[in-house]
């Protein structure tokens, strides 16, 4: 009887259990049910609205202290190489790739700052990083995002609509430097808060990158910046407060909302520290310490890489093909070569505002006098391919039909002869007006590919009687002659944009207020066409409208086109998970094995 009972109790345990076990998953479907049905019902919602909601990627909807890489070994200091120092850090008003790189990632993933949308580096389309959602009126001139309510700064304040606007009224003060930005911004009427987690700006005109536009400028703590609302009572002031800020702001580094944070920045030893940032609100980035050095020349560079003291940099043509492909550089080191949709184009530019250049048969020429195919094949080793205008040339914005720009020193001297220049004397040098034709090219320093593509030109131009004085310039003064227009020609290069505009480079405004046409590019034709194709939502007529801008500027010449190619690196391979994607790469996910993390 006893032993019954027993048994009858275990069973009776057992069932409830059971029941238990039931009824729990019961309730966790029910709850998956729910969410999954509030999830379509505000899609539907936003779809009713005309609105744009957007998916979060999916790396960003891990919690705040995860690791972004699981099972991966947090820690230690990767160091990267870039061949120039940037002129500034400020996150507003810098100019160069360099400080990008920095501050936003390569990828534009965030770095030390972050912005409302990024690109997906497979897909390139926006997707949310500050923003958790956006809608788009039913006009077009609305934009309204929601921010994360997980959203810090590095000191831990959060980041609220507040510092959204800060950030955007700030880049529009006239005063402040970033003339480059701001030309985007000129049909920006306004951008308010609607509650800390909301904001939205407003258009006065239609404009096909007016989204991205809105979610793409890196936001800045107004806490930390502007602490007594001078923005509201003298806004020029606090431009040119803003506009003096190298480094330091009130003897602290910056704050930033990203994965990382600015640590230090040691200008004499060409050196930025970035740290990882522990208060970040979303998964934590792998490395503690992100070290980049500036090195100037490519030979001082490789052997650094060689010797230990660098993780990552980027090859020369030449160190790709001749310096890097031994055994005992294959066992320490790999090689990576990979296409971005973002890779631009390198250029010689010339003074358009500062004679000779102002002629444009005397730029037809100067094109005619590169011989693309032989600097090709001699100093890229044949790994560049020849660029023939503004966009990138496979893709719908360029003009198919245009051929490359030849070689013909034929023709140049037939359009300097009409130029009226001529050997007056004799000598072997062109002169008009009592005037030898002699000009001063100036290039980055430490550039040995582009002293080399110098070098060329320059005896090309010999040949037909004009002298050219090659002058390398360290890169912060030289960006600072470029914007002061103080230059005859240059050289130097872009990255590109997906959906490109070419506004920032070829509107003629852009030349006012040290823009980005530093050449002082003018062609009413190709302003009229920039502006349409601005309001021009459909693809096929705006992309129709860019390739006459390509036609136009063929023509004219204001720079001579040089290359495009592919992206060429050297890795440590005590370095992991360095990922190419279609717009670069993610310093967030590099990390390296904790046996590994001393060496």
């Amino acid at each position: 009887m006893n032993e019954w009972r027993l048994r009858d109790t275990i069973l009776v345990v057992f069932m409830v259990l059971v029941v238990g076990i039931m009824l729990l998953q019961m309730v966790q479907n029910d709850r998956l049910y729910d969410r999954v049905n509030k999830a379509i019902r505000l899609m539907e919602s936003g779809r009713e609205n005309g609105a744009a909601s957007m998916p979060v990627p999916a790396s960003t909807t891990q919690a705040a202290g995860e690791w972004l890489v699981p099972n991966a070994d947090p820690g230690g200091t990767c160091i990267v190489c870039y061949t120039a120092q940037p002129a500034t850090l400020n996150p507003l008003t810098y100019k160069d790739a360099y400080a990008d790189y920095i501050l936003n990632g390569p990828s534009g993933a965030g770095c030390v700052y972050e912005s409302l949308l990024r690109r997906d580096p497979q897909s390139l389309e926006l997707v949310g990083q500050l923003a958790e959602s956006w809608q788009v009126s039913d006009d077009h001139l609305a934009f309204t995002f929601k921010l994360r309510p997980e959203v810090r700064w590095s000191d831990g304040r959060p980041l609220t609509a507040d510092d959204v606007v800060f950030t955007y009224r700030l880049m529009k003060v006239p005063a402040l430097d970033c003339q480059r930005t701001q030309v985007y911004y000129l049909d920006m009427d306004k951008v308010e808060a609607l509650d800390p987690r909301t904001v939205r700006f407003h258009w006065t005109k239609k404009y096909f990158k007016a989204v991205e536009q809105s979610g793409g400028l890196p936001i800045i703590p107004k806490h930390l910046l502007d602490p007594d609302d001078l923005l509201e009572k003298d806004p020029d002031a606090l431009a040119r407060k803003v506009n003096s800020w190298v480094f330091e702001w009130n003897g602290a580094p910056p704050v930033g909302s990203g994965p990382f944070c600015l640590e230090s920045w040691d200008r004499t030893a060409n050196r930025v520290t970035l740290r990882r940032n522990d208060r970040y609100w979303g998964p934590k980035a792998m490395l503690e310490r992100l070290v980049f050095r500036f090195i100037t020349q490519d030979v001082a560079a490789l052997q650094t890489l060689k010797q230990g003291g660098i993780d990552l940099m980027a090859l020369s043509p030449e160190q790709w093909e001749k310096q890097t492909g031994d055994e005992a550089f294959n066992r320490s080191f790999l090689k990576r070569k990979y296409y971005r949709a973002t890779a631009g184009y390198s250029y010689i530019g010339w003074n358009n505002r500062r004679a000779p250049f102002d002629d444009r048969r005397v730029r037809q020429a100067m094109s005619y006098l590169v011989p693309r195919e032989l600097i090709n094949e001699k100093i890229f080793y044949g790994l560049q391919k020849l660029q023939n205008g503004p966009f990138y040339m496979e893709g719908p914005q360029a003009d198919p039909k245009l051929g490359q720009w030849p070689y013909d020193p034929a023709k140049a001297r037939a359009l300097l002869k009409e130029a009226g220049f001529a050997d007056t004397k004799g000598n072997g040098i062109l002169e008009r007006n009592g005037k030898p034709f002699e000009f001063s090219l100036r290039l980055p320093a430490g550039a040995a590919s582009s002293q080399k593509i110098a070098e060329v030109l320059q005896d090309e131009l010999a040949k037909v009687g004009v002298r050219m004085k090659i002058e390398p310039y360290e890169w912060s003064v030289y960006i600072e002659k470029l914007d002061q227009r103080d230059f005859d020609a240059c050289m130097l290069a872009w990255t590109a944009a997906i959906d490109d505009d070419p506004r920032q480079i070829w509107y003629s405004r852009s030349y006012l207020d040290r823009g980005s046409n530093h050449i002082g590019y003018e062609n009413p034709e190709v302003d009229r066409l920039i502006l349409a194709a601005d309001e021009d939502f459909d693809p096929t007529t705006r992309n129709e409208k860019f390739r006459r801008i390509h036609d136009l500027i063929y023509e004219d010449q204001p720079y001579t086109f040089l290359f495009t190619g592919p992206s060429l690196l050297a890795q440590s391979r005590r370095l992991r998970n360095v990922n190419t994607s279609r717009i670069g790469l993610d310093f967030r996910e590099w990390w390296i094995p904790r046996a590994l993390q001393g060496s």
